[in-house]
Order: structure tokens, then C-alpha cells, then sequence
């Protein structure tokens, strides 16, 4: 069921990034919000977050059923959000930061409304 969970996640991850890749103004906002990750430190401390981000889920993925993970799966994406947003606020601005919520919340929203 987790699969499942992250299966539909990283799909709604892939089209969003095609959706960005094949609207020219939408591709052009996010370079220019991207453009704020401009060292290895800087995408390092974002990188950092997905790191976690992953061995949370793998501590989830060994707890018992899916009803018993639901709940320390809605805090690992809660934990990673807020690593997230709270790096990226203070590597390159708060509209950087808001740019880059509204887009985790679209990739994950739809799955994790239904699951949170």
C-alpha cells in the first residue's frame, strides 16, 4: 500500500514537471525561482531535507500495516515540507519559498488529502 502511496505521488511528480517542461511560461518561472539554488550549499541543504525525507519513509515502511502507517506517513511528509520550505526560506527568500510550497502541495495534495 506505501508503494502505492509513493507510486501515485511520483506520477503526479511527472507530470508536473512535463507540465513545466512543455509550458514556456510556467518553465520560465521556475528558473527564475530556481535560479536562487545557485551554489552546491545551497542545493545541498535542499538536498538534505529529501534525505531525510527518505529514511523516514523507510522507517515507515517497516511498521506493521498500512492503518498504523498512516499516521507517521502524514508526519514524515509533514517533516519534509517544513525542512523544505524553512531551507529553501532561508537559502533564497520567503517568494522562493512560497513558489516552492505551492508546488509540493500540487504534487502531493490530491494523495495526501485523502490519506492525512
Amino acid at each position: 500500500m506505501l508503494q502505492i502511496f509513493l507510486s501515485k505521488i511520483y506520477s503526479n511528480v511527472r507530470k508536473g514537471l512535463d507540465e513545466r517542461c512543455t509550458d514556456t511560461d510556467k518553465a520560465n518561472e521556475f528558473v527564475d525561482n530556481l535560479k536562487c539554488l545557485d551554489t552546491d550549499d545551497k542545493v545541498e541543504a535542499v538536498r538534505t531535507c529529501s534525505d531525510k525525507h527518505v529514511l523516514l519513509l523507510e522507517k515507515v515502511s517497516n511498521i506493521g500495516d498500512m492503518l498504523q502507517r498512516t499516521g507517521p506517513l502524514c508526519c514524515a511528509f509533514q517533516a519534509y515540507k517544513k525542512c523544505t520550505i524553512d531551507t529553501v526560506s532561508k537559502v533564497c527568500g520567503t517568494d522562493q519559498a512560497n513558489y516552492f510550497l505551492s508546488i509540493i502541495m500540487e504534487y502531493v495534495s490530491k494523495q495526501s488529502s485523502r490519506t492525512c
